[in-house]
């Protein structure tokens, strides 16, 4: 040991302090949804000589704000993937951690978009009310195109909630331009609603409507929806295998009849979308969205055809980098087109497209019963979807005011940047079509 050193050694003996290095995280919990935030501070202690790093397991960690000469915080901000995420200090040969829990998202109700009383022909309000009670259930459930009507492409209505429907609000232009104006006329809509969020309130929606005979088929029915916190979530790089089964019959045309199978990847960035399709080989790809991905299977004529597709290994193989929302959990659009009876299986939910109604509504409400739950609550809330684009479909619930999402605007806004804009205002979203559109969902039995 030079004198210097020695010298330095001998001083410290009698008045230095040890490097005591300190790191807290707070909250101790955060949802893990691609953009919660946690604050980690740093703290150095008596004679410290080297600067720490830190690295986390989980999400990702902001550069160093030096708050004094011995205290420096960060910002870890949340990714899609659950799970305890270990941040490590390392300040020369010592390594000290602190974990945080990144938990499943707070609640993406599950709704399963039934259409309404005018744009789905015999799915009426009074229909719903009919195989609700022959079916003993306290739950009818119907989106948003029942009770939405849209002044202009995607400007606030000129009508407020409560208030008497205008025929003018289905001029020429709007989304549901195909309506008849006439049976929407004198129909009120009266929510009661008491809470931005979705799951502390039971709100009642009550539907009158007039003498109006073109408005008859509504017929009025007292609706009340109810919500627990449980919810189905599986994150997607998970080991998530799909297995389906088609029967294709002895007339099979591939121009008719088409089965497609869609797993959206990103749909953070517009027009950033990677999809697998299982088609028949005789099916032109050339009709087939830009970038899409084409895995065609040799179907069999006349007997049950099963495939298997593991989505976590080609999710990894094919998804654009980093991470989005779309990797909450596992989001499935499947298609069907002519043969009845197909079916889809994920885990131990199968998809099967049913023609007959009532077999249609037992099959959604088992699904209701088993795997989400026996609660179910829907809000008055505004659809947020943009239908040239296929980035957004979803509702909004909670918000104080419209959020008025001009037209063109969505092709320059990105889906997350909405979504953060209507949580800042307190909306809670739903996304549309979590388990496919047009379809039964029935519980496979074991």
């Amino acid at each position: 040991m030079g004198p210097r050193l020695l010298l330095l050694s001998l001083i410290c003996l009698q008045g230095c302090t040890p490097c005591l290095p300190k790191i807290e995280v707070v909250p101790g919990e955060i949802p893990a949804d691609g953009q919660s935030q946690a604050t980690v501070t740093t703290t150095l202690v008596g004679q410290c000589r080297t600067v720490p790093t830190l690295t986390t397991s989980l999400g990702t960690l902001s550069t160093e704000e030096v708050l004094t000469k011995k205290r420096s915080e960060y910002t870890l901000t949340a990714g899609n993937i659950p799970g305890e995420a270990v941040i490590e200090m390392t300040l020369g040969d010592r390594v000290l951690s602190q974990t945080i829990n990144l938990t499943n998202p707070s609640p993406i109700a599950a709704q399963l978009h039934l259409h309404g009383p005018i744009s789905e022909g015999d799915a009426t309000h009074a229909w719903h009310t009919h195989q609700a009670t022959k079916w003993d259930t306290p739950v009818l459930w119907w989106t948003d195109h029942d009770y939405r009507y849209w002044h202009d492409y995607y400007r606030t209505p000129e009508w407020a909630l409560g208030d008497t429907l205008q025929t003018e609000s289905l001029a020429s232009g709007t989304r549901e331009a195909w309506w008849e104006p006439t049976m929407a006329q004198g129909m009120d809509f009266v929510p009661s609603l008491d809470s931005k969020f979705l799951w502390n309130e039971s709100p009642t929606l009550l539907l009158t409507a007039t003498s109006d005979e073109s408005a008859l088929d509504m017929a009025f029915s007292s609706l009340s929806w109810h919500s627990s916190q449980r919810r189905v979530f599986r994150p997607l790089l998970t080991d998530v295998t799909v297995a389906f089964s088609v029967w294709i019959p002895d007339d099979y045309d591939p121009k008719r009849h088409q089965i497609r199978f869609e797993l959206p990847l990103s749909r953070i960035e517009p027009n950033v979308v990677r999809r697998v399709w299982v088609i028949d080989n005789d099916d032109d790809p050339a009709t087939l969205p830009e970038g899409s991905i084409i895995s065609p299977v040799n179907w069999a004529v006349g007997e049950r055809n099963n495939v298997e597709i593991e989505l976590s290994s080609f999710a990894e193989q094919h998804l654009p980098e980093g991470l989005d929302l779309t990797l909450r959990g596992l989001v499935i659009h499947v298609g069907l087109r002519g043969s009845d009876g197909q079916e889809f299986r994920v885990g131990g939910i199968s998809i099967t497209e049913a023609l007959d109604a009532d077999q249609l509504l037992a099959a959604q409400r088992q699904l209701l019963d088993e795997e989400l739950s026996t609660e179910i609550i829907h809000f008055l809330g505004q659809e947020v979807s943009y239908e040239a684009t296929e980035l957004l479909h979803f509702n909004a619930y909670g918000l104080d005011g419209w959020a008025d999402y001009e037209g063109i605007g969505f092709l320059r806004t990105h889906p997350k940047e909405i979504i953060t804009d209507l949580k800042q205002r307190g909306a809670t979203i739903s996304m549309n079509h979590p388990f496919g559109v047009f379809v039964g969902l029935e519980e496979i039995a074991d």
